[in-house]
């Protein structure tokens, strides 16, 4: 009887521990810890020059690191990680301490080594258009939509 409730308790509390700490581990070891300690506060997009300047056009810090977070990349994350100037704006107001033009930079040196040619000669706006549409004409044209 002993045994049998010895192998039971290993199956319910054991073994779940065992899980989460192999998946905690694992996400360390693939990604780095700023980007899974990262809260999505938005304080970092409230500092960014980039989305004060284009009226919330732009996606931010924090939605590139929520991106990285999941693996998925959407091209206009991508777009928009090319556009950041590294200011460390976003570094400054994060409350964990965290780096996110950091990671930025990581993804850029990805991008520039795993993808050759990816990285355009000039940045263009997040979901720029074959029409020439700008960050600061989108920008623009959103205000004067709420007009």
């Amino acid at each position: 009887m002993e045994i049998l409730l010895l192998s039971f308790y290993v199956a319910c509390a054991v073994v779940p521990i065992g899980i989460v700490a192999y998946m905690i581990i694992r996400l360390i070891y693939h990604r780095s810890p700023q980007v899974i300690l990262c809260m999505e506060c938005d304080q970092c997009k409230q500092a960014c020059p980039l989305v004060r300047k284009s009226g919330g056009v732009f996606p931010g810090p924090k939605e590139i690191m929520a991106e990285v977070k999941s693996g998925k990349m959407r091209p206009e994350i991508i777009e928009a990680a090319l556009l950041c100037t590294q200011c460390g704006m976003c570094q400054s107001m994060c409350p964990r301490g965290l780096a996110p033009c950091d990671e930025i930079e990581k993804l850029r040196d990805y991008l520039q080594h795993a993808v050759p040619g990816h990285l355009p000669e000039e940045k263009k706006a997040p979901g720029d258009s074959a029409n020439g549409e700008t960050l600061s004409s989108r920008a623009e044209n959103s205000k004067k939509q709420e007009s």
